[in-house]
């Protein structure tokens, strides 16, 4: 089934709008791009669990966190990390990805999680205390899982659409996050006899 003329046009202006803002506007364009992809994940995390209501709270941390985040470290970390690591030589990749995965990885991911916990309206010992038993197992599937797309994000994706890139492979994550966060808590929850909505 293909697209209609008037769709295809619409489309092409639509992507030609979006590669014109990211050009003159770069962190603008990638942090709202982020802040959508963050809400739809989480949206879909909790779609897929069954929640027989959607929690508008998570979906605006999740929201802001990306708007305010989501866009503006990955962004920054690139630029940081070309210029820490200049050139486009099989070494000079092998030390990109060493450093992204390694360092950049784990302590993003530390940030991700304590940070939503916080923009959830979470005082700072009940972030710590969720983000105790669920950081390793995810910091860990991020390696296993993601580590191939971060190498083709470094060597095949252009630089000005790498946060992009990391953007939509974050929709999934964002989905996996959200869910294993609500599962966590969910266990928590059940511990103590209660219940809490999804997160």
């Amino acid at each position: 089934m293909s697209l209609s003329k008037s769709a295809q046009r619409l489309m092409f202006r639509s992507l030609q709008t979006y590669f014109l803002e990211l050009y003159t506007n770069p962190l603008r364009t990638k942090s709202v791009t982020s802040a959508v992809i963050y809400v739809l994940g989480n949206f879909t995390s909790q779609r897929i669990s069954g929640a027989k209501a959607i929690d508008r709270n998570s979906l605006l941390a999740f929201g802001a966190y990306g708007l305010l985040f989501g866009g503006s470290i990955p962004h920054y970390f690139f630029q940081w990390l070309e210029w820490l690591i200049p050139g486009t030589s099989k070494l000079a990749l092998v030390k990109q990805i060493l450093v992204q995965r390694l360092l950049f990885t784990p302590l993003y991911q530390l940030f991700t999680l304590y940070t939503i916990s916080r923009l959830e309206g979470r005082p700072h010992r009940q972030a710590v205390h969720q983000l105790i038993p669920i950081y390793l197992p995810v910091l860990i599937a991020n390696w296993k899982w993601l580590t191939a797309l971060s190498i083709i994000n470094l060597t095949v994706v252009p630089p000005a659409l790498r946060v992009i890139f990391m953007n939509l492979v974050g929709f999934v994550w964002s989905v996996y996050i959200a869910t294993k966060r609500r599962k966590a808590s969910d266990r928590r929850a059940g511990g103590k006899g209660g219940s809490r909505p999804g997160l």
